[in-house]
């Protein structure tokens, strides 16, 4: 019987093998024909991850978050930003065979269906080659699920526990452990859900600096989101509205259908027809369906009200890609089922190609530089061949790229710094950046630099943007002696015509 089964469930099986490979050649080759970035985020996050080994703290930094440091930092020190595009597209093709392994754990009719659905999420296909921290969530999320479902608590308690690590979200998967544990009564294994952030704290205030406060407060105190953003607020539907985008248009209905296609524990299993077991047990499937809307209409919440610096992004609703998929497969197999479709698996992945066909007429993919990073690129020639650049050593900066195109370590300032600065600095502002911060210790107004005694850099004023301030700025002093490695001193090694260690 076991031999039937498998049997009949190969040939969607090799659909998923052969939609795999469709991904990860298109994504290589988006990866290797993109000269810009996501997101300016993805640039921070790269910065970290590559100069990781020369500060072992940025390990353990918030913003950058460990398990996606853990994943990156590797690649990025010894093959650049090509390693972590490779390492993020490995985590993406792992993400939606976990999946296909949860839908096929649950007993579900052509399994295969929920990882084609992973891989056909737009927005997923775009951060399979990018910096961000959403996909290294998902995979963390997939494994919480299949744990779950397979239950093997220890590990399911472990994931879960990790998660913060990964994005801010993974609060609420603590949270859901800790339930699930309980209600289980699983006892032994809660410890795991808190150690992970229990570990990540002391290390943390150990590796930053003892004197950065109590070190049962580090990771509160350290915490990059304001309460009240200062994003402006969107409409409550705003997360409604952009859910095509993520799941694709041409699959959104089965994500929605699949809600009511999720059997009940009081019910027997559609599939086999076997009768559950009269006692209790956790209703998985229900469960899949609460984690995606949950974190659909909490985010629309945050936006609404404008808490937790949210910006309205899409992508926040990636980190949930595995449930949305999962929910997707039972909504295409009910409609398979009542329709009679003979061919369901393949129906789904034309329509997963669909994303790939609307990027030739509009094109999104390969991404190309934007006018910010073309000025941040001239910024840097600049600044390399300016003839004070040796009084002026220490590059800060507030929009990421400047570090990426001078192949420099990033540097981070608050007001504090701005106010009290140490001779020898050129500060790059741009007014975007500036005051576009989830972390409110970081927001910088031109004219902080102006009180502070600041002056404008001989030959910047040309530099600037419609709708944006751009100064650049010398600190009051300059310096007599440079310090060796600080950013800047290459004089633009990672510039075009130059030495690019990336």
């Amino acid at each position: 019987m076991n031999d039937l089964l498998l049997s009949h469930r190969n040939p969607d099986r090799v659909a998923l093998i052969y939609g795999t490979i469709v991904f990860v050649l298109l994504s290589t080759t988006a990866s290797m024909l993109s000269k810009g970035f996501l997101e300016a985020d993805g640039v921070t996050h790269y910065l970290y991850a590559r100069y990781a080994f020369d500060n072992p703290a940025y390990m353990l930094d918030i913003w950058a978050r460990p398990m996606r440091m853990l994943l990156h930092a590797v690649p990025a020190h010894y093959f650049g930003l090509g390693g972590v595009r490779a390492a993020s597209l490995a985590a993406a093709v792992a993400t939606a065979w976990i999946t296909y392994a949860i839908a096929r754990k649950l007993g579900w009719q052509r399994p295969a269906l929920a990882g084609l659905f992973v891989l056909a999420q737009p927005l997923f296909f775009l951060h399979s080659f990018s910096e961000l921290t959403e996909v290294p969530f998902a995979l963390l999320a997939a494994v919480a699920m299949l744990s779950l479902v397979s239950r093997r608590w220890w590990i399911f308690a472990l994931a879960c526990g990790l998660t913060p690590a990964a994005r801010p979200e993974g609060a609420a998967f603590v949270l859901l452990a800790i339930g699930v544990l309980t209600l289980q009564r699983k006892w032994l294994y809660l410890p795991l859900t808190i150690l992970p952030l229990l570990l990540w704290n002391h290390l943390g205030w150990w590796m930053w600096g003892s004197d950065s406060g109590p070190w049962h407060r580090w990771l509160i105190d350290h915490f990059p989101y304001s309460s009240d953003s200062v994003y402006k607020p969107g409409p409550i539907y705003r997360y409604l509205a952009v859910l095509p985008t993520v799941v694709s248009p041409l699959i959104l209905p089965a994500v929605i259908l699949g809600v009511f296609g999720l059997r009940s524990w009081r019910n027997a299993d559609r599939t086999t027809g076997t009768p559950l077991r009269k006692r209790w047990t956790f209703p998985d499937e229900w469960l899949i369906a609460c984690i995606a809307w949950g974190f659909l209409v909490i985010h629309s919440l945050l936006h609404f009200y404008a808490k937790m610096s949210s910006s309205g992004e899409p992508r926040y609703l990636l980190a949930a890609a595995p449930f949305w998929a999962l929910l997707a497969c039972r909504g295409w197999s009910m409609l398979a089922d009542r329709f009679a479709w003979r061919r369901p698996v393949l129906l789904a992945s034309l329509a997963a190609m669909v994303p790939v066909v609307v990027n030739a007429g509009y094109r999104v993919v390969p991404l190309r530089e934007q006018p910010d990073a073309l000025l941040c690129k001239s910024i840097g020639r600049w600044y390399a061949a300016a003839p004070w650049h040796d009084q002026y050593p220490h590059v800060y900066a507030t929009h990421p790229l400047v570090y990426y195109y001078l192949n420099a370590k990033l540097e981070s300032a608050t007001r504090d710094f701005i106010d009290r600065p140490p001779p020898g600095i050129i500060f790059i502002y741009d007014s975007m950046y500036g005051w576009s911060n989830s972390d409110p210790r970081r927001l910088i107004d031109a004219k902080t630099f102006e009180a502070a005694g600041w002056k404008i850099a001989p030959g910047s004023e040309a530099f600037g943007l419609p709708g944006q301030t751009w100064r650049i700025y010398l600190s009051p002093s300059p310096t007599t002696s440079p310090s060796p490695g600080m950013p800047g001193e290459g004089r633009g090694e990672g510039l075009p015509g130059t030495q690019d260690t990336r």
